[in-house]
């Protein structure tokens, strides 16, 4: 019983620190002034990790270590007042999804409210501008349809490709896509294949690339039955021991991603491929994701947790 007091009091506490609690209804986000985006993404972005590592650190029950990172959290959150309410709700979400994970045997629950959470703070980072730097693809499906031929031998004529090593396009987030190939075209992300491909790329040609491959259906794959069980339990909750974070905060239970915050879907997409892109992330050759938070994960990673997840991946529907 003591135990289950502990936690409430410290979101509670957090929460009326805040000067707010969480509204009934649907909860509301304004843009601040230009002038004043610079110091809400930076604060946005502090409370955001440290709500993060709270929530695993409640799980694996060392409230010693959560009640500090609430504490960054609301340190975080009085240097802009206009954000202590989207924090404040951000962090009832994580409370309800520690509670209904601990002590009301609900993990389905619990893991619809951190990504409610999750959700919330990346509306707040596109209200400011730094949602992974969303470009908003409007493209024309159709055009993009036609300027794919030169993508066909790698990628397929419907963005699923049949070589594991080159990735799947078919249904991902068209803002995702037109990142990825604005970072290959600007040397951000660099690859023997895909940078000269990029290069004589318009922005328009970009947007309809994405549109027409967002616009297809990807095929699922099968995971390795030897290596479902570790991977679905890293997918789902990392590995505390080694603070690896669980997949499921960014790209959802489903795998289907957050094309809010520019978090890609994983699902379907071939092991292969996805292993390599967390070896290179690991070792810094790839180096586009926001905040480093791709580079921070994968570099705690084993090889053969990367397996493991990746080959989860694959043969999720």
């Amino acid at each position: 019983m003591k135990r289950k007091g502990y936690i409430p009091a410290v979101l509670g506490v957090f929460i009326l620190a805040a000067g707010c609690t969480a509204p009934e209804g649907q909860d509301e986000v304004k843009t601040p002034p230009a002038a004043d985006l610079a110091p809400l993404v930076r604060q946005a972005l502090l409370a955001d990790a440290a709500l993060e590592k709270a929530a695993l650190d409640f799980r694996e029950q060392n409230f010693g270590l959560a009640a500090g990172e609430v504490a960054q959290a609301q340190q975080a959150l009085r240097r802009v007042a206009r954000l202590q309410l989207p924090l404040a709700v951000a962090a009832q979400h994580v409370y309800t999804a520690d509670v209904n994970l601990r002590f009301a045997d609900a993990p389905g629950r619990a893991l619809a409210e951190l990504e409610a959470a999750r959700n919330f703070l990346a509306q707040i980072l596109l209200e400011t501008g730094e949602a992974g730097n969303p470009v908003l693809a409007t493209g024309d499906a159709s055009a993009g349809k036609a300027k794919s031929a030169s993508c066909v031998a790698c990628h397929g004529a419907d963005g699923n490709s049949v070589n594991p090593e080159w990735p799947s396009l078919a249904g991902q987030h068209p803002d995702y896509l037109v990142k990825q190939l604005r970072n290959f075209k600007d040397g951000e992300r660099s690859n023997a294949l895909m940078s000269p491909m990029a290069a004589p790329l318009s922005e328009q040609d970009m947007q309809d690339l994405a549109a027409f491959y967002a616009s297809q259906a990807p095929k699922p794959g099968q995971a390795d039955a030897d290596l479902f069980e570790q991977g679905r339990a890293i997918y789902r909750g990392g590995n505390m021991s080694t603070g690896v974070a669980a997949c499921i905060a960014c790209h959802s239970p489903s795998g289907a991603g957050n094309p809010a915050a520019n978090f890609p879907s994983l699902r379907g997409q071939h092991a292969t491929y996805t292993a390599n892109q967390l070896k290179a992330f690991q070792r810094g050759e790839r180096a586009n994701d926001a905040g480093k938070m791709m580079q921070n994960i994968a570099a705690r990673m084993t090889e053969a947790e990367m397996q493991a997840v990746a080959s989860y991946i694959q043969g999720m529907q």
